[in-house]
């Protein structure tokens, strides 16, 4: 098991901390990742102009490597961050990436590595739980998100759904129901995790019709105790 319990700097030490718990879970990191991807695929669109579509279509291919998701989060924990990153904006330059300390470097490369994947025929349950925690943990860092508990809590959504049987389920509605059923546990427990900051599938958002609970989208610096009615 590979750990990092190196000078991050403050805000960011507790965070990986809880990734260390999560890595025997996620599958083998393949060494040297970084230095052995010798060809880029970069989708840049403006803010909702179909980049997430295009995405899932290039996801279909076995002859490329992708994340699972967008890569800010990857981004969060080298402290590559807004505000972290001290630009003033989610602007970043080849300097950044130059000027990162051997920590930072070390945990990207990692975590890059363990995130991604080529399609595959059959669904992995527990990679698919390991990586849905790792991403709600990254997302929402300052809330108090217990790794293996939440892997947890994925694998009983996962299990107790009956949509997990229906042939006729539209591509990636099954994991969509899943984050859909962690997110409303969450909020149960009293975390301001509000499922309308996702791309969710239209029939899911009908059940949120405003934007007026004072919830907050993942990754906002702060938030308030929220008890759902």
């Amino acid at each position: 098991m590979t750990t990092h319990s190196v000078s991050a700097p403050q805000g960011l030490g507790t965070l990986h901390e809880r990734l260390d718990a999560l890595r025997p879970l996620r599958g083998p990191a393949v060494p040297d990742f970084l230095g052995r991807v010798g060809e880029v695929v970069v989708l840049a669109c403006s803010s909702r102009g179909g980049s997430s579509m295009v995405a899932e279509l290039l996801r279909y291919s076995r002859e490329l490597l992708h994340f699972q998701a967008e890569t800010n989060p990857f981004l969060r924990l080298a402290g590559l961050g807004h505000p972290e990153s001290r630009t003033g904006s989610d602007a970043l330059g080849a300097e950044h990436a130059t000027a990162l300390e051997p920590w930072a470097r070390s945990v990207l490369a990692e975590e890059m590595a363990r995130d991604a994947g080529s399609a595959a025929q059959e669904c992995d349950e527990d990679q698919l739980c390991a990586d849905m925690a790792w991403r709600l943990i990254v997302q929402w860092p300052e809330l108090p998100l217990e790794p293996l508990e939440l892997v947890e809590t994925v694998r009983r959504a996962w299990r107790a759904r009956p949509y997990r049987r229906s042939a006729d389920a539209p591509e990636g509605a099954h994991e969509a129901r899943c984050l859909l059923a962690v997110l409303e546990e969450l909020s149960e427990r009293g975390l301001p995790v509000d499922p309308r900051y996702y791309d969710l599938p239209r029939e899911f958002g009908r059940r949120y019709p405003s934007m007026d609970t004072g919830l907050r989208a993942p990754g906002a610096s702060s938030w308030r105790s929220h008890r759902s009615s």
